[in-house]
């Protein structure tokens, strides 16, 4: 692989998981600007955070990876896999925390900040809030 290969492929636009995990981080850093925006500006990052997961949410469903993934693993497996994604999401920030976007620091701060957010909801959902 030449060098403008690589370089290509590092940038995601060869690599389908490179190309949606950046994705992914763009839709945080557009809940981010949501989060801590007002009026006008927060309007239109809010615009933008809808567009940009109506457009992540097409490329997911047209693209091939899932059915490879399915193809090529067994039930047994994606079963496993589905268990740990679900406990990831019981365990799981229920809100945008900014600093915590690599892994490393969400395994560190993220059952703190996952217990304190439930702890919010509850009480927000409780007083009749759902914000």
């Amino acid at each position: 692989m030449t060098d403008g290969t690589q370089r290509h492929a590092a940038d995601g636009m060869d690599d389908v998981v490179a190309l949606l995990m950046r994705q992914h981080g763009e839709i945080r850093n557009l809940f981010d600007e949501v989060e801590r925006s007002t009026g006008d500006d927060r309007r239109d990052a809010f615009r933008r955070l809808v567009r940009m997961l109506a457009l992540h949410e097409t490329a997911e469903e047209e693209s091939c990876e899932f059915v490879q993934l399915r193809r090529r693993t067994g039930a047994h497996r994606l079963a496993r896999v589905a268990k740990a994604v679900k406990a990831a999401e019981a365990m799981a920030p229920t809100h945008p925390h900014p600093g915590v976007e690599t892994a490393a620091k969400n395994i560190m701060a993220g059952p703190m900040a996952a217990m304190i957010d439930r702890t919010r909801d509850t009480i927000r959902k409780t007083m009749g809030r759902d914000g």
